[in-house]
């Protein structure tokens, strides 16, 4: 993907009015890994029979383009309001003789707002939803998807919601503007793709680990 969607959302995150007195703004950067769970796959190509299958899913965190995570955030008296994009990858680990490459590896993006509460000392939980931004690639029965379709050009799909929740820890790093964060969280999405001719519907249900940085810039 020659796209930056990552860049284009801290921009926007940081393009922000004067804070309210008492409120801290700042930003959070992760790293990490999901568990996919098997989910069915529905392929649908023009003039061919549709494919079912109990999809198995592999996400490769630490391969190019890798997983990560940038987002923005406002706290104050004990809850928070965020908004983060997270590049998520998936790759069919199961295909059917007719599907020669699937993936949505630049990427299953999420870009999902979320409304947090500190419910012990450090400890933050988080609920929240939002969109799919996908960029599929694949080719089925020999037939490749063009991916400079999407928006702008770019290969990058509108592809559906997604809904999450979790947990997360936060330990300062020698001040209380810069903190270490650990955390989980459950993410449901839905995301309906094209492929060559066709489409293809894709749910997605992983645990996704994280560690990052967690930092303070205006209070």
């Amino acid at each position: 993907m020659t796209g930056r969607p990552e860049l284009l959302l801290a921009a926007a995150l940081l393009a922000t009015a004067e804070p309210a007195a008492g409120a801290e703004w700042g930003v959070q950067l992760l790293v990490g890994g999901p568990l996919n769970l098997r989910t069915p796959l529905t392929i649908r190509q023009r003039g061919e029979p549709d494919l079912h299958l109990r999809a198995r899913w592999a996400t490769r965190p630490f391969e190019n383009p890798i997983y990560y995570g940038i987002g923005g955030f406002r706290r104050e008296g004990g809850r928070e309001i965020s908004l983060e994009f997270l590049h998520h990858k998936i790759y069919l680990q199961n295909p059917p003789p007719e599907v020669q490459d699937f993936s949505v590896s630049h990427g299953f993006n999420l870009l999902v707002g979320s409304y947090g509460i500190e419910v012990a000392r450090g400890v933050w939980t988080r609920l929240g939803g939002g969109l799919v931004l996908a960029h599929p690639e694949s080719t089925v029965r020999g037939q490749a998807l063009d991916e400079r379709r999407g928006l702008f050009g770019l290969g990058l799909h509108l592809a559906g919601p997604s809904l999450s929740a979790g947990i997360e820890g936060r330990l300062p790093l020698g001040t209380d503007r810069l903190r270490l964060t650990v955390g989980g969280r459950v993410v449901g999405a839905y995301a309906g793709v094209p492929i060559a001719n066709g489409s293809a519907r894709i749910p997605n249900v992983a645990f996704h680990a994280t560690a990052g940085l967690d930092g303070v810039l205006v209070r």
